[in-house]
């Protein structure tokens, strides 16, 4: 490489690194300068694996909801300003269309509702790790409800593994410790009547009677066609090995798989962190 070379890679890297810092102060201003919506979106988080996006489909099946194949993001430490992101799978060019007629974060998000909803139907957004920052988001969302969803993380993280996009996947400590942060992000908040908490096993176990109970708490009567296998396989992430139980019906078949999936190292490594948790919500210990 020439001198005028490593001069220009120098130059070019010097950009990108303003680019860089220019965005995150972007993102930092975004989220300082955010007022509050009206909006009465409905926010599905949890613990990776924990069935969120089962519980978004049976959700957005409703006639009055709609949701988009995928997590929006927005709370998270990305960049909003990365418009090929591909948010709500809008094109690149859709999304900088909508950062154009933003003026912070929460604006970012109620633009982003009303493309996936034409502004006819309430806005059904999971994104599991959002439960890290819903204590912000209740401030920001007053209008709006959250379903969190729990389930036995020895569950989740053997579920983790066949999805390449959770990253804590890659030990049982490592796991461990994440379940625990975002069960404990919910329990910090204690009660609330905008958080609706449910159990996965519950969920599986008696599909329609859980659903009826979440429907009635968010102001919706129960529909039938929310249990059609149908509207889950017509979302693209049912053709992915990591989600290929959406094609199935809802049961009880994977609860426990940790006992045949996980070595007796990897339990004793996950209960010696989240042991106090599992116990808490009735999930038993070897």
């Amino acid at each position: 490489m020439t001198f005028a070379d490593r001069v220009g890679a120098q130059v070019e890297g010097s950009r990108a690194f303003l680019m860089i810092q220019r965005q995150s102060l972007r993102n930092v201003v975004w989220w300082l300068r955010a007022k509050p919506s009206r909006s009465r979106h409905v926010f599905i988080v949890g613990a990776p694996r924990s069935g969120t996006t089962l519980l978004q489909l049976l959700i957005a099946a409703h006639s009055g909801f709609a949701g988009c194949a995928g997590e929006s993001g927005v709370f998270t430490r990305n960049n909003v300003f990365n418009s090929a992101r591909r948010y709500c799978g809008l094109s690149e060019a859709r999304v900088r269309e909508v950062l154009s007629r933003s003026s912070d974060i929460v604006s970012f998000f109620d633009c982003l509702a009303m493309e996936v909803t034409n502004g006819t139907h309430r806005f059904a957004e999971k994104t599991p790790q959002h439960v890290l920052v819903l204590r912000q988001l209740l401030r920001w969302f007053p209008e709006s409800q959250f379903v969190n969803i729990v389930r036995d993380g020895r569950d989740c993280y053997c579920s983790a593994q066949t999805n390449p996009d959770v990253p804590q996947r890659t030990g049982a400590p490592r796991f461990a410790r994440y379940w625990r942060r975002c069960i404990r992000a919910r329990q910090r908040l204690g009660p609330s009547e905008r958080i609706i908490d449910v159990r996965y096993e519950d969920l599986a176990g008696d599909t329609e009677a859980s659903l009826r109970r979440i429907m009635l708490t968010l102001g919706h009567e129960f529909e039938s066609r929310q249990l059609a296998v149908s509207a889950r396989t017509a979302d693209s992430r049912s053709a992915l090995t990591s989600f290929s139980r959406l094609s199935a019906p809802v049961g009880s078949e994977t609860v426990g798989r940790w006992r045949r999936e996980m070595s007796n190292e990897q339990i004793s490594q996950f209960q010696q962190i989240a042991g106090r948790e599992l116990r808490q919500f009735g999930y038993v210990l070897v």
